[in-house]
């Protein structure tokens, strides 16, 4: 699972799909916005295409990162996430994910953000 589907969730989600695709058989992606993510699959898709790939299969999941709930939910079940989001939501996807008993990671980006989240 990818939180946050911005320009770097793209480069992310491609790099998945173009070289670790034994790695998942589907991959959500999480955002506030669903028309974000409608805009990250179109990019990765076309870009598998022109590189001769079939386009991996995604779920897209409408989630407010900032409500620990719902995340947690959305969370619950899957091998891994990584948060693609503002540095400022990392904190938050890491302790849904910890409390959820999944794997995580994060593009980093702040030192503070980074040192919370070792703490977890």
């Amino acid at each position: 699972m990818i939180v946050g589907c911005g320009r770097q969730a793209a480069a992310l989600v491609y790099d998945f799909c173009r070289w670790g695709r034994d790695l998942f058989e589907t991959m959500v992606l999480a955002d506030r916005d669903p028309a974000q993510i409608k805009k990250l699959t179109s990019r990765v898709t076309a870009a598998l295409k022109q590189d001769g790939l079939r386009p991996s299969r995604f779920i897209a999941k409408k989630v407010n990162a900032a409500k620990p709930a719902e995340l947690r939910r959305l969370i619950k079940g899957s091998r891994m996430v990584i948060s693609a989001s503002h540095y400022a939501i990392n904190p938050l996807v890491a302790k849904a994910a910890v409390s959820a008993g999944v794997n995580f990671a994060d593009l980093g980006g702040y030192l503070e953000s980074s040192l919370e989240i070792q703490k977890l």
